[in-house]
């Protein structure tokens, strides 16, 4: 199976540029989520579809009982920069599961990333508080 590499911008803006976008060597656009308009710029541009799809990421304000917490039961750095969510709420896993595999039969995008496949923490700060806490492996 040969894969072809995908090369072009991120982002729907981008997309008002499609016609353009062969003219610089792309052919590929991303994008966030099964976007019908999205899609159906790039088939009418020959530009690979990919998409964007949060996998561990929620809205924590509409949904706190996915707030990762600690083992002290308080919450992991609640606050703007948290990403992740707590991975033992089976309901919610289950929807996105859903999610992801009726998107991908629906639209059958040439890629997906999936965005935040991580847990609680925040990693592009200068003291990140993960490396702050590391001991040393022996």
């Amino acid at each position: 199976m040969d894969i072809p590499l995908l090369f072009g911008p991120y982002g729907r803006a981008a997309l008002e540029y499609g016609s353009r976008l062969p003219e610089y060597g792309a052919n590929a656009a991303w994008f966030h989520g099964f976007d019908t308009e999205a899609f159906e710029v790039c088939a009418q541009h020959h530009l690979a579809p990919c998409v964007e799809f949060k996998t561990f990421r929620a809205d924590f304000k509409a949904h706190p009982e996915l707030i990762p917490t600690g083992i002290d039961g308080k919450p992991i750095r609640f606050g703007d920069k948290v990403q992740g969510i707590c991975l033992s709420q089976k309901a919610y896993l289950e929807e996105t599961e859903k999610d992801l595999l009726a998107g991908v039969a629906a639209f059958r995008p040439t890629g997906i990333w999936l965005d935040y496949l991580t847990y609680a923490g925040w990693f592009e700060t200068p003291t990140s508080r993960l490396m702050v806490s590391l001991r040393p492996v022996r």
